[in-house]
């Protein structure tokens, strides 16, 4: 739905940003869902895969899902390990963020 075309006649607009890349993170108890999206004109320079990639790594995350446009991961939670998702989300936004840079 974020990525849809807005119609501007529509009293409250929805979507417009399918020309932006962005990493949406979902924390439940039990993991760390994670949806990356790279826009058509950027996926020369950056690979949805490698960034997603680069994020899960921090915590022993695992690839879901890998196309040039969508990538989605998760990380379990690990009490043992000390990985709980309302903890490492933090983190993992820098990371993402920094990965672009």
């Amino acid at each position: 739905a974020m990525n849809e075309k807005s119609d501007p006649t529509e009293e409250e607009r929805k979507g417009g940003s399918g020309n932006i890349g962005k990493m949406v993170f979902s924390a439940g108890v039990d993991q760390l869902a994670i949806v990356a999206y790279v826009a058509e004109d950027k996926q020369a320079e950056c690979s949805c895969q490698e960034w997603m990639e680069k994020v899960l790594s921090l915590f022993g995350g695992k690839l879901i899902s890998s196309a040039k446009d969508y990538s989605a991961g998760v990380i379990l939670t690990d009490s043992n390990k000390n990985i709980f998702p309302l903890k490492i989300r933090e983190s993992l936004i820098l990371e993402a963020n920094n990965f672009l840079r």
